[in-house]
């Protein structure tokens, strides 16, 4: 997969998802206590489903649709894009 532009490889090791495939939530795991501004969660249409403006550790995804989730986090160091299967 390629890294996106401006996120270094510390950035992406730090930030993880989990578990994967997600039944009724999503932990976010931030091993370096990186700033996270905002996470967003969007279905493989591109309709946003879910968004957090504060840096949570769990997210309730009890409430969307089985398929394909994508998690936008934006840090203050670049955005990272994390696909997920919600169950």
């Amino acid at each position: 997969m390629n890294q996106p532009l401006g996120l270094n490889d510390i950035t992406l090791k730090t930030i993880s998802i989990y578990p994967n495939p997600a039944r009724n939530h999503l932990n976010i795991r931030n091993t370096n206590s990186i700033q996270i501004n905002s996470i967003r969660i969007y279905d493989v249409l591109g309709r946003l489903v879910l968004s957090e403006e504060e840096n949570v550790e769990i997210i309730d995804l009890s409430h969307l649709n089985s398929g394909v989730l994508f998690v936008e986090i934006e840090t203050d160091q670049g955005v990272i894009i994390k696909k997920v299967v919600k169950e």
